[in-house]
């Protein structure tokens, strides 16, 4: 597994690291690519990666598990995505970035779930906060903001949100 990841094959050395049952290694890794792989769309990966490992490590990694989370919405499960953000909820309070990539996360459950006015309240609890977070859970956020204020047929709220979703992006 080490040699995998000194020589930039981070899959490979995953691969291995589950293979030896080396689940914090194997946790570790995933949680610093889960974001580039949640970028590039590489959902079904995230979710087998997660998934072969026990649950009980993978909520050590908060990051780890929000992308999953994520992955978890993207697809329909709904339910395992709530479940996974409530057991992280404790571990984000003193980290504001992943406050935001959490709230992120919860903002488009809620608009899935039929919650839209949920979705709106923790979408400007969430751009609320000082400016933490990467870029692309922010302009998520304004973005499910502006999509849930037209569902409910607020379109001057629309438009402020859609003008903060392109500002940020």
């Amino acid at each position: 597994s080490q040699w995998h990841e000194q020589h930039g094959n981070t899959d490979e050395s995953i691969q291995y690291a589950l293979a030896a049952e080396d689940w914090m290694r194997a946790a570790s890794l995933m949680d610093e690519t889960s974001y580039q792989a949640w970028l590039n769309g590489e959902i079904v990966k995230l979710q087998d990666w997660v998934k072969a490992l026990p649950e009980s490590v993978s909520l050590v990694y908060p990051r780890l598990a929000i992308y999953y989370a994520w992955a978890a919405v993207v697809t329909g499960r709904y339910d395992e995505s709530e479940k996974d953000l409530a057991q992280i909820e404790p571990a984000i309070q003193d980290n504001p970035a992943w406050q935001v990539d959490w709230l992120a996360v919860q903002v488009f459950l809620a608009r899935a779930k039929g919650h839209q006015g949920r979705a709106i309240a923790l979408a400007q609890k969430a751009l609320e906060l000082p400016e933490a977070g990467n870029l692309v859970s922010r302009s998520l956020l304004a973005l499910g903001l502006t999509i849930a204020c037209w569902d409910v047929g607020r379109i001057r709220e629309t438009l402020a949100a859609a003008k903060e979703a392109v500002r940020l992006a």
